[in-house]
């Protein structure tokens, strides 16, 4: 298990996990407390109006984003995930039950309805999408293999956290 003091010491920290997980809750939460930025990788990748970036662009701002000495990312995005995971400090995995973050998605899009979320793209307003709530449903079958498979690629150390309340009490010996 990592340390308390090993946390601190991070200087690069990827939160992965799937939507609904938290990864922006807990990347916001740390921020502070490690003295780090925060890089939101969906503000990244989306521009007004739920328009998908470039795979160019997205790559570039992606890749900006953490040569940069000190960070922590929240976010997926499998296709840009090697230089992130390669040059992390530390990796935080969020692999929660399909239940959990179904049921956070829905009550997120529920409350911040038609509001941007700090960590989305300007002009991306929070709505109901059936094709992404799809994509969470499917997440454990379809996109958890390929994460687990760059995790254990990776070297860095990586926190996995399977509940909330694990995670919870992990953020309160910090």
């Amino acid at each position: 298990m990592v340390t308390a003091a090993e946390v601190r010491a991070a200087r690069r920290i990827a939160v992965v996990g799937c939507s609904g997980s938290g990864k922006s809750t807990l990347s916001r939460e740390l921020g502070p407390r490690l003295g780090l930025p925060v890089v939101h990788f969906d503000a990244l990748h989306w521009a007004p109006g739920w328009v998908e970036r470039d795979a160019v662009e997205t790559r570039r701002r992606i890749e900006d984003a953490v040569a940069t000495e000190r960070w922590i990312t929240d976010g997926n995005y499998g296709a840009y995930s090697g230089t992130r995971l390669a040059r992390a400090d530390l990796v935080i995995w969020l692999d929660y039950p399909r239940h959990v973050c179904m049921t956070r998605v829905l009550k997120r899009v529920w409350t911040t309805h038609g509001t941007v979320r700090p960590d989305m793209g300007e002009g991306c307003p929070e709505r109901f999408d059936a094709e992404f709530l799809r994509w969470v449903w499917n997440w454990p079958a379809h996109n958890r293999p390929g994460q687990l498979d760059r995790i254990q690629d990776c070297e860095a150390p990586v926190l996995w956290f399977r509940h909330p309340r694990a995670t919870e009490r992990w953020l309160a010996t910090l």
